[in-house]
């Protein structure tokens, strides 16, 4: 990766509200990637062992500017617009908007559109390659292992004619602070992401072989033996919310006692499964490819500041959802939901020294069983993308400061 990048920012003008600021840069980038198994494997002389191959390069340019224009009193205009040129798929223009009222001092809202895209990347849309060995449910009635698990030779390739990812994201919302001691944030938010670069999965191209001729392999008796897949565009993800932040402070005669809470609510969660497919909402369920999307996750916190501590507890939270993996019994079945409790401590009552420590997952709460995402006899199935198996994990360390 080679790459150079100049940017510059100033004021410009004065309106009657305010100055008008400026920003305005350039981007230039390289990439290369060069990935080549060795021959035995490729040949399969060596048993039991996967490769990965890709052959890539290419060049993107690109260039923004920026505006922060105070329109009126008390209103703020932002406007900004980014052109990329990549070699190897096309240009594509990201333009933004934004406006922001601050009515008073205690309040300001705040509203948001914008367009952006993501070029795949150079394993995705270059003729690369990957083999290895993967677990489905052999789903065809006449196979001899007929909805039982097993273990097949898997293939994966890119596309070279995948196109960008590009979106469409809007947000609104406000922060209101009367004083102080006490803040509120709530913003709604709606991404919508299309094309996008995904995979039609294996479990879903064996449950469905009428769909995806062409990509399995079984014996002559019907046994699975391997199945291929390829990055792809699928028609779009889109997803709405709204964000929550609350934080509230009191004096107390034990020290200053602060509570906070950080949640999202996740609306919407809609999305293809694989080609040819129907849109279906994910929220509440772990169908989607990505993981679990549960309704609602986030933060609650207790902080007490006195002479030179601090001590935060907090606790942390994602909402149950749908086991949606109809080849693993029970079917439907909920996956559970999760808390955690964590404990921060620091003192600053030495000179130059901060001391810390903390204990993360304090009562070592285990994940939820989730029998979607695999799992052996030696490893736990669990949702990896919304929980973590590491346990009560501890952490002391100091920090000086020379001044």
């Amino acid at each position: 990766l080679d790459f150079f990048d100049a940017k510059v920012s100033s004021e410009i003008g004065a309106l009657p509200a305010g100055p008008v600021a400026f920003a305005a840069g350039i981007e230039h980038r390289r990439e290369s990637i060069s990935d080549r198994p060795d021959a035995l494997i490729t040949n399969g002389n060596v048993l039991g062992q996967g490769a990965t191959g890709t052959e890539g390069r290419r060049n993107n340019t690109a260039g923004y500017v920026e505006f922060s224009i105070p329109a009126v009193r008390n209103v703020e205009l932002q406007v900004a617009g980014r052109q990329d040129k990549y070699s190897d798929f096309g240009s594509a223009f990201s333009p933004k908007v934004g406006l922001k009222w601050t009515p008073d001092k205690s309040l300001m809202v705040r509203a948001t559109a914008s367009r952006g895209f993501r070029a795949p990347t150079l394993p995705e849309n270059s003729r690369s390659s990957a083999t290895f060995f993967t677990s489905v449910i052999d789903t065809l009635p006449t196979s001899p292992n007929f909805n039982q698990l097993v273990n097949i030779a898997g293939s994966f390739s890119g596309n070279p004619a995948l196109k960008a990812e590009r979106s469409r994201n809007y947000n609104a919302g406000f922060v209101w602070e009367p004083d102080r001691d006490f803040n509120i944030g709530v913003n709604w938010y709606k991404i919508r992401q299309n094309d996008v670069v995904t995979a039609n999965g294996f479990q879903t191209i064996v449950s469905n072989p009428a769909q995806f001729p062409g990509q399995i392999l079984r014996a002559a008796d019907g046994t699975l033996v391997a199945v291929n897949d390829a990055y792809r565009n699928l028609a779009f993800t889109e997803t709405s919310g709204v964000d929550i932040d609350l934080k509230k402070s009191f004096r107390t005669g034990w020290g200053k006692v602060t509570l906070s809470a950080d949640y999202v609510y996740v609306a919407s969660f809609k999305s293809q499964p694989a080609q040819g497919f129907d849109i279906t909402d994910y929220v509440d369920s772990n169908g989607f490819q990505g993981g679990g999307i549960p309704r609602y996750r986030g933060r609650i916190g207790a902080t007490l500041e006195r002479d030179k501590w601090a001590v935060t507890l907090s606790r942390q939270e994602n909402a149950s959802w749908d086991q949606q993996n109809v080849a693993v019994p029970p079917a439907n079945a909920r996956v559970g939901s999760y808390v955690q409790a964590d404990l921060f401590v620091s003192y600053d009552g030495l000179r130059n020294w901060r001391l810390f420590g903390s204990v993360q997952n304090l009562f070592d709460t285990q994940p939820p069983f989730d029998p979607q995402n695999g799992g052996t006899a030696t490893t736990v199935q669990y949702d990896i993308s919304q929980n973590d198996l590491r346990g009560r994990y501890v952490t002391i360390g100091a920090r000086y400061t020379f001044k």
